[in-house]
């Protein structure tokens, strides 16, 4: 009797520990799923946002200087940023930060918020990760 309750105590022990790794395991597919989607729709919107530079002659030096509204000279530059992730059905989870022009390239920097399917069993609502890309500056 004893032996038949421990058997029956281990089948049940067992199933609920491949239950569990497999919902661990479909909530990392499903976390690397989006992070690749939201890095490549932030390094499209990077592409699109250094388009939005504007060349400003001073003397003889040649300015850069990012386009912070939209206007007759086309959309600014998190406009044009907004517009590529929106394009991409993220808008809802991903989120521009700002823009940053340095040298001969723009850094563009976002977050993304992906609500949990199994955290919320621990108390975790969602994950939250920093990105960022780059994208040179055309001349």
């Amino acid at each position: 009797m004893q032996d038949r309750a421990f058997s029956s105590l281990f089948v049940i022990v067992t199933s609920l520990a491949a239950i569990a790794l497999l919902v661990v395991g479909f909530e990392g597919v499903y976390v690397l799923v989006n992070l690749r989607a939201a890095d490549e729709a932030l390094q499209a919107a990077a592409v699109a946002a250094s388009g939005a530079v504007d060349v400003v002659g001073e003397a003889e030096y040649r300015v850069l200087r990012l386009r912070e509204a939209d206007g007759p000279n086309g959309p600014s530059a998190l406009s044009a940023a907004q517009a590529q992730i929106e394009a991409r059905g993220l808008a809802d989870r991903l989120v521009l930060e700002g823009a940053v022009l340095f040298d001969a390239g723009l850094w563009l920097s976002g977050s993304l918020h992906l609500p949990t399917i199994a955290g919320r069993w621990i108390g975790i609502e969602r994950y939250t990760f920093a990105l960022a890309a780059t994208a040179p500056v055309g001349p």
